[in-house]
């Protein structure tokens, strides 16, 4: 009777998710003028060497009046080159309409002009999305330089790349105990705002030397624009609960299927990622992964009961991103002097850059699915057989092959009724879901780390499984022999801390180790309004810099400037 109610939970819960999921579509299919959504990223520069990093934050909002949005729950984040190639793609997992991450400028890149663009899956079914673009560029002195690539005579025919004033004044003041400091000295600065207004915020704020090599600037805040997304026409939903996966079940003849089937979603050495979904009744399927992706690929695999040949289809994301242009930097804006000292500067930054790395946030791995119920065997501890078929009979219980249609298939036995072995258990080696038993019936018992065993049904979403049977391999290269769809995937960026020194004591202010940094201070997302930070080696004019939104929409770009010396 509990096993029951605990499965009737679980349905419930199933249907309250669909039932909300359906609301939700209804709304935004109702008004979609009122749920465009518009991208905002505050980066910390338009200029880059190789080695450097570029830093961002991003703001996913409404566009009709900036305030936050909470339709998507994903993001992206892509820099083209002026070919339009991918140079990185970063999927976001949104907190409170917020995100960040960074990218270190690889040696690879060539000179020239790139574009940085953010979006949302759901701008996709607008005319006009609210999709973010700016500019960076990129200077490589390492490789050869196609001068006409990057840069432009100052008569030629570009949109002009220059500095800009702020349109708005400053909602709050940045209050500076000094607008004057010496090399490593500790400043401190305070925001004039109180902790509930900086709670109900999305606020990022930068520090880093004022950047004459190239006459450019990011696009601030208050320099975004409202309105609609133009006309509306829905081919996607938006990922409200995680990143989406869509696409179609296809015959051997590449038809689609008239009728549901269930799809294992697994991923490799991750058993507890483990998912079941299904498809409507004409093969198609749109399901969203609402955990943390942290992994780069997965298997998808049809669960061809018919025992007939299936392939899948996954569907592609329209964004019309043809509108990206690549501006030149006239040659009359280029500061020669500057940009051959901070070359230097860099090389010495890159050779100590072991001992200065940003600390990455580790998020746990979960158990796997079923939890803790399962008998878990360490082969290493029973003497070890030749065969699996001789392991399952001398060392694991209720677990055997029989004899199928000429085929070897793993039998589970069912806890109240040891002989009774009817229906097809759930198979996962090194977090695979396998169809083919015959893999297992194959593999070395050498090379078995361990095996787990459920022994009961086993409802996991659509699906019924007698028992569940997880293999661990000692090295977890375990690769199936029947044909899947591999996904590729990309992982949601983990949260970093940015890279601060402190030179709390004399030895350390008198550390012979250089201290190059331009970028004094990053912090992506403000939690407090007080902020300390340390000065550099380097002199010269600083810019403190605060972008993003108050509550109600109100966007932030306000700055303070203060001067750096070297007090010998």
């Amino acid at each position: 009777m509990k096993k029951i109610s605990k499965y009737l939970i679980v349905f419930a819960l199933l249907l309250s998710q669909l039932n909300q999921a359906q609301q939700l579509s209804s709304q935004l299919i109702d008004a979609p003028g009122e749920k465009a959504e518009r991208i905002y990223l505050h980066y910390n520069s338009s200029f880059f060497l190789p080695g450097e990093t570029l830093e961002y934050a991003l703001y996913n909002l409404q566009g009709n009046n900036l305030e936050t949005s909470n339709i998507s729950k994903v993001a992206y984040v892509v820099l083209f080159d002026s070919d339009k190639n991918v140079v990185f793609k970063h999927t976001l997992d949104l907190e409170s309409g917020a995100a960040y991450s960074d990218f270190l400028i690889p040696s690879s890149l060539a000179s020239g002009s790139y574009k940085l663009v953010g979006f949302t899956r759901w701008m996709s079914n607008y005319e006009d999305p609210g999709v973010f673009m700016g500019d960076i560029f990129i200077i490589n002195p390492y490789l050869e330089i196609e001068k006409d690539r990057i840069f432009a005579e100052k008569d030629e025919n570009t949109r002009p790349v220059t500095a800009a004033t702020d349109k708005n004044p400053a909602t709050f003041d940045i209050n500076l105990n000094s607008e004057s400091a010496g090399t490593r000295e500790k400043l401190s600065l305070n925001l004039d705002l109180s902790e509930s207004e900086l709670k109900r915020s999305n606020l990022s704020i930068s520090v880093r030397k004022i950047d004459s090599t190239v006459m450019a600037r990011p696009m601030r805040a208050v320099e975004l624009s409202k309105g609609g997304s133009g006309n509306f026409s829905f081919r996607n939903l938006p990922e409200y609960r995680g990143q989406s996966i869509s696409g179609r079940v296809l015959n051997i003849n590449d038809e689609l299927v008239n009728k549901k089937m269930n799809l294992t979603f697994s991923v490799p050495n991750r058993p507890d990622k483990f998912r079941v979904y299904s498809t409507d009744d004409n093969g198609k399927f749109n399901f969203q992964i609402s955990d943390l992706i942290d992994y780069s690929t997965a298997r998808l695999k049809v669960v061809a009961e018919d025992g007939q040949t299936y392939r899948i289809s996954r569907d592609s994301l329209d964004m019309d991103l043809t509108n990206m242009d690549f501006p030149k930097i006239p040659l009359h804006q280029l500061n020669e002097e500057e940009l051959s000292e901070r070359i230097v500067h860099h090389q010495i930054e890159q050779y100590y850059a072991s001992v200065k790395a940003d600390s990455v946030y580790n998020y746990p791995i979960d158990k796997v699915f079923y939890g803790n119920k399962a008998t878990e065997y360490v082969l290493d501890e029973y003497t070890r057989f030749s065969t699996m078929n001789e392991t399952f009979v001398e060392i694991v219980n209720y677990v055997s092959f029989r004899n199928e249609a000429g085929k070897k298939v793993v039998k589970i036995s069912d806890f109240q009724n040891p002989n009774a072995t009817g229906g097809i258990p759930l198979i996962l080696v090194d977090g695979i879901a396998i169809s083919d038993h015959m893999d297992v019936y194959n593999l070395n018992p050498n090379t078995v780390e361990s095996i787990s065993v459920l022994i009961d049904k086993y409802y996991y979403g659509p699906a019924f499984y007698q028992g569940v049977l997880g293999i661990r391999t000692k090295n977890q290269s375990f690769y199936p022999s029947d044909e899947g769809y591999e996904l590729e995937l990309h992982p949601v960026e983990n949260e970093k801390q940015f890279y601060s020194p402190e030179y709390t004591s004399a030895g350390e202010k008198l550390s012979r180790i250089p201290d190059y940094r331009y970028q004094l201070l990053w912090n992506p997302k403000i939690e407090s309004s007080n902020i300390e930070f340390y000065t550099s080696d380097i002199s010269g004019v600083f810019e403190i810099r605060v972008e993003g939104f108050l509550q109600g929409g109100k966007p932030v770009s306000i700055s303070k400037e203060f001067q750096v010396s070297d007090k010998l």
